[in-house]
């Protein structure tokens, strides 16, 4: 994120360049190019007349005036580019190496950095498609196990829901053999008390058992 906003978002690396560049002289700012241009248009044009004198055999007084002065339109024009080309391009051209060396130098660093950066990030891309590997496979196993789980928490409700109804099922029927107890105490008691001997009684209660 540092190095984005250093030299993209600021763009440092095009600063650092213009930086060193500031001061020096440069052939696009001295115009040395349409200059170099100019000069060899003229000195194409006076190469071009001394063609013409020399394919003409007898030159007149007037054409060789003209000739003579073409060779020194020619030698002076040479002159010219010799030195715009040594007095002008070449310093500035050395000082722009220069300052491109030391700035590639840094442009480089920046490049290596975002290369090692790069590397660092599909390392770890890589990590995180293991990672996101590893937790679907978890998450299926722990999604299984909860099935299992599930499917045998709901064995063991039913189990225990059968175990709780046959409880209250056999609740239910002492609670009914209780009550049948009771009532027969009863008729027995009123039997008793209606003077029916105990033998009776006694033959009535293993009827009232039996039944």
């Amino acid at each position: 994120m540092q190095m984005y906003k250093h030299f993209v978002a600021e763009d440092a690396l095009n600063d650092q360049w213009s930086s060193a560049m500031h001061g020096k002289r440069c052939p696009c700012r001295t115009r040395a190019s349409p200059r170099a241009k100019y000069l060899v248009e003229r000195l194409r044009d006076s190469w071009q007349h001394l063609l013409r004198d020399r394919a003409t055999r007898t030159l007149t007084y007037n054409d060789e005036q003209f000739h003579a002065l073409e060779k020194i339109k020619v030698f002076r024009n040479g002159d010219r580019i010799k030195a715009l080309l040594i007095d002008d391009v070449k310093p500035a051209v050395a000082q722009m190496a220069e300052c491109l060396a030391d700035w590639y130098k840094l442009a480089q660093t920046v490049y290596l950095k975002t290369q090692i950066l790069e590397k660092d990030v599909r390392d770890y891309e890589r990590k995180l498609n293991d990672l996101r590997d590893e937790l679907y496979h978890l998450k299926s196993e722990m999604k299984v196990d909860e099935n299992s789980k599930a499917s045998t928490n709901n064995n063991n409700k039913l189990s225990k829901n059968v175990q709780k109804s046959f409880i209250k099922k056999i609740h239910k029927q002492h609670e009914e053999v209780l009550q049948i107890m009771n009532q027969n105490a009863m008729l027995i008691n009123r039997l008793k008390e209606l003077g029916i001997d105990c033998s009776s009684v006694k033959q009535f209660e293993t009827v009232l058992n039996k039944t």
